[in-house]
């Protein structure tokens, strides 16, 4: 039987620095972005639970942020809402 976890107790896995193996809840998931203009671009975002690191490019649209990881020519966009 396999223990299911709170949030604030899953942890990084595979991840390729210092953040591996840490909760995820306190992971910096965006690092090193630089803002151009309107747009937050040169960084890059990390998804925790697989440990891949992608390219970022971030802005705000219609009150949302909208948040890019890229892999080469493959990106997928994410919208993050205001609490």
């Amino acid at each position: 039987m396999k223990r299911l976890r709170k949030p604030d107790e899953t942890v990084s896995d595979g991840c390729p620095d210092e953040r591996n193996g840490q909760r995820i809840i306190s992971i910096d998931v965006i690092t090193n972005m630089v803002k151009k203009g309107d747009i937050y671009e040169g960084g890059q975002t990390l998804d925790p639970t697989k440990g891949k690191v992608y390219d970022c490019k971030m802005w705000e649209e219609n009150g949302n942020l909208k948040v890019r990881g890229y892999l080469g020519f493959f990106y997928r966009t994410q919208t993050w809402q205001p609490v």
